[in-house]
């Protein structure tokens, strides 16, 4: 949606949406250069989602760029409601392997790196 004039305008479905899975819990970066959001969509080339994924689109002058997959360590682990600082830092919810129900929560796990 677009603010045009202190009035919303109607919502449009994103260019890079998927009809093979379903997309959520989008968060624009604070310098407004990079969108993350959850999925479920394929992987690359695959046909069929085997789970969910957290993935990033990157904005570039033409607009935003159609959307990859976050790398390690996002890949092997279940990763929610992904949030960037303004450091680039990454911030997310997880029920990492092994933990204790008190151990679940927001995890850090390290500086972005983002192949562009």
């Amino acid at each position: 949606m677009k603010l045009v004039d202190s009035k919303w305008s109607e919502p449009e479905l994103a260019f890079f949406s998927t009809d093979k899975g379903w997309d959520f819990e989008p968060h624009i970066s604070p310098k407004g250069d990079m969108l993350y959001f959850g999925s479920t969509r394929p992987l690359n080339d695959t046909i069929e989602s085997t789970r969910m994924h957290q993935w990033y689109s990157k904005r570039n002058e033409d607009g935003w760029r159609q959307p990859v997959p976050l790398e390690k360590p996002f890949v092997d682990r279940f990763t929610m409601y992904i949030t960037a600082s303004t450091k680039g830092n990454l911030y997310f919810t997880s029920n990492e392997k092994g933990a204790k129900p008190e151990e679940r929560g927001i995890y850090l796990p390290c500086k972005r790196k983002v192949n562009t």
